[in-house]
């Protein structure tokens, strides 16, 4: 039968498959979930794949799809599930009816050398161990102290569907410890609760990558807030074209530090999620307070809190040192375009001064001028009339000169200044 609807989107079906990606384990008591987390750095999806092939194949298990993120079979004794996230990658193995509690983990049954070939860095790790619950049996100090240290802590969760235990700490194996105490779940809900108890291990630890680098800023944001200081302080004080633009330079210093400091911006946006998330997965386990025993909740919301609180003012640190440049230096520059603005006006001013004495000295100049030129013109009309006087023409030289003078006079004047208009003209 042919489908009868309108062209499906590309992406149709695998959003629909997405909500079926992540499936809860079933547990059944006992059992031993050994979970850790790698960060990937550089290591390409396609070489981590490799890798997962070759544990199907030494274990003979099935093989993961091509270019698949996601992975999960019965490998002999354990069931293996591999996810890759964004940043990070999952790795679990679940060891059912284990023979030494947390003593032996399905990890002693991987090929040797496989664990050590795995690429990226591991920052979490957990061993779970599910057992029956037994009243005045296992919740005794003399149980919780063979698995933990103190102080330890624990809840009822899952409205008292289990006991939840651990002490959060590293132990020899590199490993932290979580004790769940089965009295009424199911499969399928002990699944859940220890979906949860993983996730929160996680994104606990993944929340807190920025603190290393939140601590490292701190100083560093110190100073350039001083810095920032005496660079306001000295805006109001300078004047000169030289001094701001010195102050221009220390001021792009300051940004360029401050851009290093963005740059890890995507690790502080990670972390507030993660922050997010793990406070999601302490929600969910409706935890109820056993009599002097710290709940999950209270022991991690106070270790968390704290951070989440240092990440948020570092963030907004960062973002009031941008805005405090951003505004340092539009009032810098614009300190500057004025200074330049008020040169150029000078500098316009005295051209103008120096133009208009030009002017007055080209119009000397041009009287002296046309007084050379009638002197030496009458001079010479002087002599032709001297010469006419030799040649027998009768007339007074002397008064022929004076009245010659100012026809000369008017007459070089006028040449001028239509030589001079016919210049400008050709200059326009």
């Amino acid at each position: 039968m042919s489908p009868n609807h309108p062209q499906p989107h590309p992406w149709r079906e695998a959003l629909y498959q997405e909500a079926h990606s992540r499936p809860f384990p079933v547990l059944s008591s006992p059992a031993l979930v050994t979970h850790f987390t790698l960060l990937q750095a550089r290591l390409k999806a396609s070489d981590e794949l490799a890798q997962i092939i070759q544990l199907a194949d030494a274990l003979e298990g099935p093989q993961p799809d091509e270019n698949s993120r996601r992975y999960q079979a019965q490998l002999g004794r354990f069931i293996f599930s591999w996810q890759r996230h964004f940043e990070f990658s999952t790795y679990c193995f679940i060891l059912p009816d284990p023979d030494h509690g947390f003593e032996q983990s399905a990890l002693e049954f991987l090929p040797e050398g496989w664990l050590n070939s795995l690429g990226g860095e591991m920052v979490t790790g957990m061993h779970l161990l599910i057992e029956p619950y037994q009243k005045n049996q296992t919740t005794t100090p003399e149980r919780l102290g063979q698995v933990f240290e103190e102080p330890w802590m624990g809840s009822s969760a899952r409205e008292d569907g289990a006991l939840i235990w651990s002490d959060f700490r590293l132990k020899d194996d590199g490993f932290c410890r979580y004790l769940v105490q089965n009295k009424t779940l199911g499969p399928a809900q002990t699944g859940r609760l220890t979906q949860r108890l993983i996730e929160l291990e996680t994104y606990r630890i993944m929340a807190q990558l920025a603190g290393p680098l939140v601590k490292n800023m701190g100083p560093k944001l110190d100073k350039m807030e001083y810095s920032m200081l005496l660079i306001s302080d000295h805006i109001q004080r300078i004047h000169t074209i030289e001094d701001q633009k010195g102050l221009l330079l220390k001021l792009s210093a300051v940004a360029a530090d401050l851009e290093l400091m963005r740059a890890y911006d995507y690790r502080f946006s990670a972390s507030h999620a993660y922050f997010e998330l793990a406070s999601e997965r302490i929600n969910e386990l409706k935890e109820v307070k056993l009599p002097g025993i710290m709940t999950f909740g209270d022991f991690l919301n106070r270790r968390i809190e704290p951070s989440r609180r240092t990440l948020r003012h570092t963030r907004q640190r960062i973002n009031d040192l941008n805005t405090r440049i951003a505004h340092a230096r539009e009032l810098l520059q614009t300190n500057i375009n004025l200074a330049i603005e008020e040169q150029n006006q000078s500098l316009l001013s005295s051209m103008e001064k120096r133009s208009h004495l030009q002017l007055r000295l080209q119009e000397a100049v041009e009287g002296l001028s046309i007084a050379a030129i009638s002197y030496y013109t009458v001079s010479l009309l002087k002599l032709i009339f001297g010469g006419l006087t030799h040649m027998g023409l009768h007339f007074d030289k002397d008064l022929a000169t004076g009245i010659a003078v100012p026809v000369v006079v008017g007459t070089v004047w006028l040449s001028i200044h239509k030589i001079k208009e016919h210049v400008l003209k050709k200059e326009e």
